[in-house]
């Protein structure tokens, strides 16, 4: 009986901490985004770093809809960019009133279909909201209750986290290896946007794509996240082991 009891109590463990990972992963990566997003995903600087004024010279005057983005200023790309951000971010409000004055009127940035598609951005980013709120409060649960935590122990268990992360990274960095990152790209695409509402734009169809020169863009978003995954990561670490030794003392 004994025997059965330590059995249970040592995959009770594993599963709280399981819990715990995969609870604290989701709010580390949405922490992360919020993070990135103070900056406007530290779009000036990629905008040096990937060329993308060179790109937009390039296209800009190639577009079937509009014209005049490449007469734009570096601060203007970049407002048009934050512009973007902070309408995804307010459940894309105001993406129909994006313009700019391209020396002889003033037009908007955005067609109709890459208005639908940033909606269905807006939309995907208002779910990931909510999932985190509902992560950020079982954590919150899970962490702040001593019974549940002291039950976790040994330490052995909490560096469980640590591997989970580590056999998380490395899973999804041999995905993408494996795959190739704009076939992951697309796949993702498919997969969280509505059948019918298109995602996919060619340079010469959409100053965003153009302003955003996916997907480089994307993927230098991608690499910002997972850094400030790991150093936001590193802080809660330090919580935790906080909060356990708190909690031991209880």
């Amino acid at each position: 009986m004994r025997f059965l009891l330590l059995k249970f109590d040592r995959f009770a463990a594993n599963l709280y901490w399981f819990a715990v990972s995969v609870f604290l992963l989701i709010v580390l990566a949405w922490l992360s985004w919020q993070s990135l997003t103070l900056s406007d995903f530290h779009y000036s600087f990629w905008y040096d770093w990937l060329e993308i004024k060179q790109h937009i010279v390039l296209y800009g005057p190639q577009n079937r809809h509009y014209l005049g983005l490449e007469l734009l200023t570096t601060p203007q790309h970049v407002a048009l960019f934050g512009q973007i951000v902070a309408a995804i971010h307010q459940h894309g409000q105001g993406l129909a009133e994006i313009t700019f004055y391209n020396g002889a009127m003033l037009q908007p940035l955005l067609t109709p279909a890459e208005i639908t598609h940033l909606q269905d951005v807006a939309n995907l980013i208002d779910v990931a909201t909510a999932v985190a709120y509902g992560s950020m409060f079982f954590l919150i649960v899970l962490m702040g209750c001593p019974r549940l935590l002291k039950r976790s122990y040994p330490h052995f268990y909490f560096k469980a986290v640590c591997r989970f992360y580590l056999i998380t990274l490395f899973t999804l960095g041999l995905f993408l290896i494996l795959i190739g990152p704009k076939a992951v790209f697309y796949w993702f695409h498919t997969l969280v946007f509505p059948d019918g509402h298109q995602w996919f734009f060619y340079y010469q169809d959409s100053l965003m794509t153009t302003l955003m020169k996916a997907p480089d863009l994307f993927g230098a978003i991608a690499i910002a996240l997972v850094f400030y995954v790991m150093v936001i990561g590193g802080l809660f670490v330090l919580l935790i082991k906080g909060v356990m030794k708190i909690n031991s003392n209880i």
